[in-house]
């Protein structure tokens, strides 16, 4: 039995973007475990630190630790979705028209251009989490009464 040429341009790269996209998506749960991890420890710290004495201090770096960390983070996997979303991209392109083989991604966003690719949970999560740290920064800054004496 002989096996069939695969000279179609695009198909022999089939496997490799797929395993392109499977990497994009391990690196999305490890930066999304990270950004759980270290937002889960800032706000541990700062729930133990709120009444302390230098309080406020502890409490601004912690929020700017927080924002800086989870708005990083988000760009980051918005670099990621990008990653796949050129991926895809290029396979349509280039993908041969008699190809009957499963895709390359599980499931692929209905939109032509892919840009939901973008509005999904763990990049919304991200910069939710920033927003959370900013208000808590701006909430320390004017409106959380220490005494000078705590400082």
């Amino acid at each position: 039995m002989s096996k069939i040429p695969t000279d179609q341009p695009g198909e022999q790269y089939e496997t490799t973007v797929r395993e392109m996209i499977t990497r994009e998506d391990e690196l999305t749960n490890q930066r999304m475990l990270w950004m759980a991890a270290f937002n889960g420890l800032l706000f541990a710290a700062l729930g133990f630190a709120w009444e302390k004495p230098g309080a406020k201090f502890l409490a601004t770096v912690f929020s700017i630790l927080g924002v800086s960390a989870s708005f990083l983070n988000g760009l980051a996997l918005i670099f990621a979705s990008n990653a796949q979303r050129r991926l895809l991209h290029w396979w349509h392109s280039n993908k041969p028209n008699t190809y009957t083989g499963p895709g390359v991604m599980g499931y692929e966003p209905l939109d032509k251009k892919r840009y939901s690719l973008y509005v999904t949970p763990w990049i919304v999560l991200a910069f939710v989490l920033t927003a959370g740290w900013l208000a808590i920064l701006l909430f320390v800054l004017n409106y959380r009464n220490y005494s000078t004496s705590s400082l």
